[in-house]
């Protein structure tokens, strides 16, 4: 026989539970299934790199931040450097993610549990389970979900709100610096939810983007700090910035797909709004990749 405190701890439990476990064993079997060498080695190889003591931007360069680096390098540390530990790793981010996504819309709708609990199945489902591994724009997502969880946290009743948003603040920096188109197109965003999410009055707005906006500060100017002690600030700025934006901008400007795809829009048959996804598809896809 259950006891009552048994009872309500498994009726709490049971959705979140089945997020987790959806999450991890997707993501698992997902990894599992075989390797891409092509884009999966680029986080294992340098996870490795630097636990071998080599350091991103002054001995082997990326077109991107070092984040998704840095924590392989981690997980390779603690659990020795492995194929299997680098499934493992995303399994854990992708679970991880999936109960965010779940505590994200058990706060913003208590009283029903179907959309937490399909927000944590559907995450669960498409953060890190195509790849399997640690990829880099799943983990600038996986942040980015960090970041909004912790600004709806602080729009909460009764929360210890300024330190919510600084949290959300730092979860942006760290997304920027997993996948840096990633993160700087969702910051606008970011900081407009709490205008969307609740009636604030202006000073109260003002205070939860200046708590933002101080932890994406310092979230960023830790990592100069770290380039201009330990790294090269000018190879950062030379990969991350002037070759990587203009290769970015190269897809969107250059990509003869999506001008066929625009045209499609004006002398193209079928449905109108299945067209108009296809565009905005394209390009969200050449502005995040």
């Amino acid at each position: 026989m259950a006891w009552p405190a048994q009872k309500v701890f498994g009726k709490r439990l049971w959705a979140p539970a089945l997020c987790a476990v959806w999450a991890g064993l997707i993501c698992y079997l997902s990894g599992m299934r075989g390797f891409f060498a092509m884009d999966q080695s680029i986080v294992f190889d340098g996870g490795w790199r630097i636990l071998q003591g080599q350091v991103p931007f002054r001995d082997f360069f990326l077109p991107h931040g070092p984040l998704s680096m840095w924590i392989q390098a981690l997980a390779f540390g603690w659990f020795g450097v492995s194929y299997r530990v680098y499934v493992l790793t995303a399994t854990i981010m992708n679970v991880i993610g999936a109960l965010l996504a779940y505590g994200t819309f058990r706060t913003l709708i208590p009283e029903k549990k179907w959309p937490a609990l399909a927000a944590g199945l559907l995450t669960g489902s498409w953060l890190y389970a195509p790849m399997g591994t640690t990829y880099i724009e799943q983990t600038g997502f996986f942040f980015l979900w960090v970041a909004v969880f912790a600004v709806v946290r602080g729009l909460a009743p009764g929360s210890f709100r300024h330190l919510w948003m600084g949290a959300a603040g730092l979860a942006l920096a760290a997304a920027i610096l997993a996948k840096t188109n990633t993160g700087v197109l969702a910051a606008p965003f970011l900081f407009l939810m709490p205008a969307l999410l609740r009636q604030n009055p202006v000073r109260g707005l003002l205070r939860d983007w200046l708590g933002l906006g101080i932890g994406l500060a310092v979230g960023l100017a830790a990592f100069y700090v770290w380039l201009a002690s330990q790294s090269d600030v000018a190879a950062f700025h030379r990969h991350v910035l002037e070759i990587a934006g203009t290769e970015g901008r190269k897809r969107i400007l250059e990509n003869k797909e999506l001008y066929f795809v625009v045209c499609s829009l004006f002398n193209g048959k079928g449905n109108d709004l299945v067209r108009l996804l296809n565009v905005c598809a394209y390009t969200l896809l050449g502005l995040v990749s």
